[in-house]
């Protein structure tokens, strides 16, 4: 499956199939009022369906969409783009290890844009969205740390992501950035009534597991398993662990699901 999109009417584009001995089916037609301009091809998701972005259109002004569709040709929108958290997603969607999807706007942002650039147009995102449609922005792009992310995200083997800005940078030489998605313990620290005050950070409203043990070198599955969370819209976390104040010392953890 793959996308076309007409630059002539600006306005169209279409989602297609073609058979390995060349028998095309077109499934989907953007019209503009819908969304327009799918130019950054298709993900194949886990759950056998497939993710794109269209760079124009949607039910916000127009700055854009990202949608699933299934094999047979429906097609879900999942999210409108309103400026603020982004606008023209124009590169290919990639799938994490978390199994959300991510990826980045070329313009947009509610972050103050570079003077002098036309249009006030904003300096692009990076954002995360899961398969059923849960929105988060995770990176607001300023001039000094770059901008116009044209290029698509890559997922590195320390399970976070990569990318490129095409203009930008502190030596106005374009950048190329990391977005963290492991979670990491940023506090352990003991209260006043002997209980333990865990901090931490990672992927905004993504889940998260924290483990505590009274051996560091212990295998994960021997570990117990304190909480299930959700890290805050800020990426951030914390938990009182009560029980460690009758405890002997012991070691924290943090994984993802």
């Amino acid at each position: 499956m793959g996308t076309s999109a007409d630059f002539r009417t600006f306005f169209n584009g279409t989602i297609f199939r073609v058979t390995p001995n060349g028998v095309l089916t077109s499934l989907f037609s953007f019209d503009g009022r819908n969304a327009s301009l799918p130019q950054g091809g298709l993900l194949l998701g886990s759950d056998g369906n497939f993710y794109g972005t269209t760079a124009f259109g949607g039910t916000n002004q127009a700055h854009g969409t990202i949608f699933k569709i299934t094999t047979n040709g429906a097609l879900t929108t999942l999210f409108n783009f309103h400026f603020a958290d982004g606008r023209q997603p124009t590169t290919k969607l990639i799938q994490a290890y978390d199994g959300a999807l991510y990826g980045t706007t070329l313009l947009g942002g509610s972050t103050k844009a570079v003077p002098g650039l036309p249009g006030d147009a904003r300096l692009g995102t990076v954002f995360r969205i899961t398969t059923n449609g849960v929105f988060t922005s995770l990176a607001q792009f300023q001039g000094t740390n770059g901008f116009y992310p044209s290029g698509s995200l890559l997922m590195g083997p320390d399970g976070n992501l990569y990318g490129t800005t095409s203009q930008g940078g502190s030596g106005g030489g374009d950048t190329i950035f990391r977005i963290d998605l492991t979670p990491h313990l940023a506090g352990v620290t003991k209260t006043a009534n002997g209980s333990i005050l865990i901090t931490g950070t990672g992927p905004a409203a993504s889940p998260f597991r924290l483990w505590t043990a009274t051996d560091v070198s212990a295998p994960l599955e021997s570990w117990t398993l304190l909480t299930n969370g959700i890290f805050s819209d800020d990426g951030t976390f914390s938990f009182t662990d009560s029980a460690s104040a009758s405890l002997p010392a012991r070691f924290y953890r943090i994984s993802t699901p």
